[in-house]
C-alpha cells in the first residue's frame, strides 16, 4: 500500500486545519528525506552513507519554553508551574491564526505516525511543518512509530497534530 497517498481524506483534513497548501509532501522515505535535504542544500552525505548537518547555534529543547493550552481539559490534568507555563486559549487561537496564514498557498511536509509502540495506548500523531527542516522529519520518523494510511483511518483514540511553522518567526 502507498503510505503517501494524498488521499480525499487527508486533503479533507489539511483544510479542515485552515490550511491551503500549494503542495504537500507527505510521509517521505528516509532515503527521499536525505536526498531532499541535499538538494535543499541543508546537509551532504558522508563518504560512509550518512547525512551531515551543520545544527547551528540552537540544537535543543529549552525546559523554559513550554508553554500548554491553558482550558477546560488542561486545567486540572497539568502539573502547573515553573516548568508547565499556563498559556490563554485566546491568545493561543490568535497566534495560530496568524501562523496559518503565514503558509497560505507554501508547500508544507507531513508526517503521520504514532507515539508509543503498544497498539492499546499508542496515541495517532500529524506533524506539520513548513520547510523541510531534515532534523524534525528524520527525528520524527526515528523517534515515532511508522504508519500506513490504513491504520491511522481506524486509530480509535484522540490524535494530536503538531504545526510547526518555523517561517512564521522568523517573518516577525
Amino acid at each position: 500500500m502507498e503510505k503517501t497517498a494524498l488521499t480525499k481524506r487527508f486533503i479533507s483534513q489539511i483544510e479542515e486545519f485552515g490550511i491551503t497548501p500549494s503542495k504537500i509532501y507527505r510521509n517521505l522515505s528516509v532515503e527521499k528525506l536525505v536526498e531532499t535535504s541535499v538538494q535543499k542544500n541543508e546537509g551532504f552525505v558522508t563518504s560512509t552513507g550518512s547525512l551531515s548537518v551543520k545544527t547551528g547555534k540552537y540544537t535543543g529543547r529549552s525546559p523554559q519554553d513550554r508553554y500548554i493550552i491553558y482550558d477546560e481539559l488542561t486545567h486540572n490534568t497539568i502539573d502547573w508551574g515553573k516548568i508547565n507555563k499556563q498559556f490563554p486559549t485566546e491568545k493561543f487561537e490568535k497566534i495560530f491564526q496568524k501562523m496559518k496564514k503565514s503558509v497560505e498557498g507554501q508547500e508544507l511536509f507531513v508526517f503521520d505516525g504514532f507515539i508509543g509502540a503498544e497498539s492499546e495506548s499508542r496515541l495517532p500523531v500529524r506533524v506539520i511543518n513548513d520547510c523541510f527542516n531534515w532534523c524534525h522529519k528524520l527525528c520524527w520518523r526515528n523517534e515515532e512509530i511508522d504508519v500506513f494510511s490504513n491504520e491511522l483511518c481506524h486509530a480509535s483514540k484522540g490524535s494530536f497534530s503538531y504545526a510547526l511553522f518555523s517561517k512564521y518567526r522568523q517573518k516577525q
